[in-house]
């Protein structure tokens, strides 16, 4: 009945959207408690397809695909879909940017990581998550006076989230040794 419903063109996308967002919530928290439902995971994707077909420039039919794989631990479909929100030109909200920013963290790819964080810094200045990614891919291509100073943002930004100041310590103390500031080093350290 889904299937079919999801091929009508007379039923408004924002229903679909709600539909799938629900069993992508499902999903999630199934993998949260590593629970397999193969059957699920494969309805969710094939009525994804559908609404990808039907709306192939729609930003948020994008960022639910983007949304279902990440619950599905499909990293590279995540990516490609978050990418494709982000490129459509549309506001997307700065979780979108985040999932695409931490996929291309743990993909390595830093180029990509630093041109995204900087689209991101454009449009949510303030997000100590987008600062802190910044700095971690300019720390991995070894610019660190550029990851310092991203580091740097995101500990004036994130006072109040203990577990990410110390992870953004860790890594200021990491860029100032690679440039032998080791007293701004051993105190990102100590702090960390």
């Amino acid at each position: 009945l889904l299937l079919k419903l999801f091929e009508d063109p007379d039923i408004e996308l924002t229903s679909k959207l709600v539909i799938l967002g629900a069993y992508n919530a499902e999903l999630n928290d199934n993998k949260t408690k590593k629970i397999s439902d193969p059957e699920k995971e494969s309805l969710a994707t094939s009525l994804y397809e559908k609404l990808k077909v039907a709306h192939p420039g729609d930003p948020s039919v994008h960022i639910v695909g983007g949304d279902l794989y990440l619950s599905t631990g499909r990293n590279r479909e995540a990516q490609s879909e978050y990418l494709k929100a982000v490129q459509t030109g549309a506001a997307v909200n700065f979780e979108v940017y985040e999932n695409l920013l931490f996929l291309e963290v743990k993909l390595e790819q830093w180029d990509q990581v630093i041109q995204h964080a900087e689209e991101a810094l454009e449009i949510y200045p303030n997000q100590s998550m987008i600062h802190y990614f910044n700095g971690v891919a300019h720390l991995r291509k070894r610019l660190y006076e550029e990851a310092i100073a991203s580091f740097e943002q995101a500990r004036r930004l994130a006072p109040s989230n203990a577990g990410l100041s110390a992870e953004i310590n860790s890594q200021l103390g990491e860029a100032y040794n690679a440039i032998k500031d080791y007293v701004r080093s051993d105190k990102a350290y100590e702090e960390a």
